[in-house]
């Protein structure tokens, strides 16, 4: 018999380099102060609305590596 083997893949959106580097610089300032989690998340909003991309949902969180099993 043949063995199945099973791969998990991750797709992960591109985005255009300004909104990229407006969440870097998001995320740079928010390493050097102390804000709340509603302030983290409308810098987010804000950055987002600049580009006209509304109607993301932003989660907060730990994000969790899928585990590799074998």
């Amino acid at each position: 018999g043949s063995t199945a083997a099973t791969h998990t893949v991750i797709l992960v959106m591109a985005l255009p380099p300004d909104i990229n580097d407006g969440l870097a610089a998001v995320r740079e300032q928010l390493y050097r102060e102390c804000r709340t989690k509603d302030e983290a998340t409308a810098m987010i909003e804000a950055v987002l609305r600049e580009a006209r991309m509304e109607g993301w949902r932003i989660e907060t969180g730990s994000l969790r590596r899928p585990s590799r099993s074998g």
